[in-house]
């Protein structure tokens, strides 16, 4: 284990840097999230000798992690996708703005590719850096009790909406509300990733799985 690591201001600038980098790194995507992602994991492994404070280990029971995933999954896409956010773009007269990601409907080969990129940039990388590696570092620094905790994921939400900044500003929304129940079921699950990576997946799924059926 590096002692340094663990020290509160080099926590905050290894954290800036490597979250900063998911903002301006001139990486092109698929490949920007995972090497930062690779970095958070590298960090937490030096400081701790494990990856378990970032929620990468074997969970008591896969069932149980499955279902957690569901239900977060279930929040995301029907609790934010079909009441919140319909609420929102009625209030403000405009819509997420998605033509970053081309033109998926009706086109199988482009919507199963971005599947895929989803997969490990999104599913996998995104809930590393700013679920795994941000919330073990804020609750570091912030503690362990339920209001830190409810700080930093409010803090971590507001980060992972910020390189969302494409979708325009109802997308970060959303996606800032989603940071928030990904957050919840991080410390829910307690800290169990892959419950995480799972919902996350499932969210992205459904999402192109829309943008291809042209709903």
């Amino acid at each position: 284990m590096v002692p340094m690591l663990a020290h509160p201001v080099v926590r905050v600038l290894v954290a800036a840097l490597i979250v900063g980098g998911g903002m301006f790194a001139p990486i092109p995507f698929p490949f920007k999230v995972p090497i930062l992602a690779a970095l958070a994991l590298i960090v937490v492994w030096l400081e701790t000798g494990g990856l378990a404070a970032a929620g990468l280990r074997r969970p008591a029971r896969w069932s149980a992690t499955f279902a957690w995933a569901l239900l977060g999954a279930v929040l995301i896409v029907v609790g934010i996708g079909e009441i919140v956010l319909p609420l929102i773009e009625k209030a403000a007269g405009i819509e997420p703005d998605y033509s970053g990601y081309g033109a998926l409907k009706g086109n199988l080969k482009a919507v199963l590719t971005m599947i895929a990129f989803a997969m490990v940039s999104a599913a996998i990388a995104e809930e590393i850096v700013f679920r795994g590696y941000l919330l073990h570092v804020l609750t570091s620094l912030l503690g362990e009790g339920r209001g830190a905790k409810a700080i930093s994921v409010i803090v971590s939400a507001a980060v992972f909406a910020v390189p969302h900044y494409e979708q325009g500003p109802i997308g970060m929304v959303t996606v800032f509300l989603t940071g928030l129940i990904l957050g919840w079921l991080f410390f829910q699950t307690r800290r169990n990733l892959f419950a995480l990576i799972i919902a996350h997946g499932l969210v992205d799924i459904c999402g192109l799985g829309s943008l291809y059926f042209g709903v």
